[in-house]
């Protein structure tokens, strides 16, 4: 009888041994799914971090460049310097792709005396009158490249601003 024990003992080890192998099998294919999760969400969270970085970025442009305009009336041409700064403010966001629009209120608020787009508003600057209101507004198409892919490129960040003159 202890013959027999002794064959069936390493019988029973080999056969435990077999399944643990293909345990392991298992744990590396639930850790690959877990891991391609998880790239899927830190991914998502680097695109959203750009998108929103870009936006806070726009913002930040749009304030400041109708905060130079707003205080530039009698320059020659205030549109010109509200855009270089907001290429200072956005210097990663080339003004190239932007689209800046202006648009200039009467004292009352609600009339509007002209319209500008672009960089140069010479023909709006006898507008600039103390009291009166600009409205800037800077579109800019977003910018989501990662690991050299466009993830959304039909994204168009828009930040608007109104300011009154002084």
């Amino acid at each position: 009888m202890r013959a027999s024990r002794r064959s069936i003992m390493p019988a029973l080890f080999r056969r435990a041994r077999s399944l643990a192998a293909r345990d392991g099998g298992q744990a590396m294919v639930e850790m690959a799914l877990g891991l391609l999760l998880l790239l899927f969400v830190v991914f998502g969270i680097l695109i959203f971090g750009i998108l929103l970085n870009n936006y806070i970025e726009l913002t930040n442009a749009v304030a400041m460049g109708n905060r130079m305009i707003t205080q530039d009336r009698g320059a020659t041409d205030p549109c010109n310097d509200a855009a270089v700064q907001i290429q200072r403010a956005a210097p990663f966001m080339p003004t190239s792709g932007m689209t800046i629009s202006y648009t200039f209120y009467d004292t009352d608020g609600t009339t509007v005396k002209g319209a500008a787009s672009g960089t140069s508003c010479t023909a709006q600057a006898t507008n600039l009158v103390a009291g009166g209101s600009v409205k800037l507004q800077i579109s800019y198409p977003c910018n989501l490249n990662v690991l050299g892919n466009n993830y959304w490129s039909a994204c168009t960040l828009i930040a608007r601003s109104t300011e009154s003159i002084q």
